[in-house]
């Protein structure tokens, strides 16, 4: 009986071995992807804090213009401060706009970091069974 008893258990460690390896690889694979998908995000975040950036330098320059337009007389001066504070106020929209989508791109960031660790934690436990 202890030679089956001793089979039996050889058998099971190699099933035991054989499921934490798959159970290692899975995890391995869900941690890049996480990883993947986090750079994306935070590619899309530097990119949309690149255009909200262009956007404050157009609101910079546009309220710069208004002002200026403001002092002037005429259909010209009337014609550039209408067109100047529209600027403005577009890109103050804009701006506040690509600053929501940039916190919630973030904060997903975060979250595949949280998973990506989670699943690298189960791998790494995964490998020593």
């Amino acid at each position: 009986m202890s030679v089956e008893h001793d089979a039996r258990r050889a058998l099971m460690g190699t099933s035991v071995s054989t499921e934490a390896a798959a159970i290692a690889r899975e995890a391995h694979m869900r941690a890049e992807a996480f990883e993947a998908a986090r750079i994306a995000y935070v590619t899309q975040a530097r990119t949309l804090r690149e255009r909200r950036d262009s956007y404050i330098k157009m609101v910079v320059v546009s309220a710069l213009a208004a002002v200026i337009l403001s002092r002037l007389r005429g259909t010209v001066g009337a014609l550039g401060f209408s067109i100047s504070t529209g600027l403005v106020i577009w890109g103050v929209v804009d701006a506040v706009m690509l600053t929501s989508q940039i916190k919630v791109l973030d904060k997903r960031a975060a979250d595949m970091v949280r998973a990506r660790d989670a699943a690298a934690r189960i791998a790494a436990e995964a490998q020593e069974l």
